[in-house]
């Protein structure tokens, strides 16, 4: 699990300020100080949901990774997991250096599921001829548990 997200300390004074404003404020001001704290409520709420960082156990032992991306799978608006990427280089070179991909899942996923999945996206991009993903698809079987909500599956590439 992650650790938890501390808020930054001007943020929640002025949600404490706004909601106090709101519940003594005429009505004609109402919907104002409503809406400024919605908005401050809002950010808050962005910063624990984008809040998936390096692992502790690979912080330690892989110094100089710094984020290069993140992002969030969606399917017919259902999420389906947030992802984030950590290498030591930006662009494509990154691929033949250590890199760190975490998965944080918003829903239950069987590990057999998982591994289905991983070897459809293979194929589709065509990564590997049918013996080696057959290989792949046991090594795959062998790590991937199954997962649950809020579960985060961390892998880290070394080439080599």
């Amino acid at each position: 699990m992650n650790a938890p997200t501390r808020f930054p300390a001007r943020a929640t004074q002025r949600l404490r300020r706004g909601l106090n404003r709101l519940v003594r404020a005429p009505h004609a001001r109402r919907a104002r100080e409503l809406g400024s704290v919605l908005a401050c409520c809002m950010l808050l709420a962005m910063q624990t949901v984008h809040a998936l960082g390096l692992p502790p156990q690979l912080a330690a032992s892989e110094a100089g990774l710094r984020e290069i991306g993140r992002g969030e799978l969606r399917w017919l608006g259902f999420k389906l997991y947030d992802a984030a990427l950590w290498a030591r280089v930006p662009g494509a070179q990154a691929m033949d250096d250590e890199y760190v991909l975490s998965i944080r899942y918003a829903r239950a996923v069987s590990s057999e599921r998982l591994v289905e999945l991983s070897l459809e996206e293979m194929r589709r991009l065509d990564l590997a001829d049918e013996p080696t993903l057959a290989r792949w698809a046991e090594a795959l079987a062998a790590a991937l548990p199954s997962v649950a909500a809020g579960d985060t599956l961390s892998g880290l590439h070394r080439p080599g």
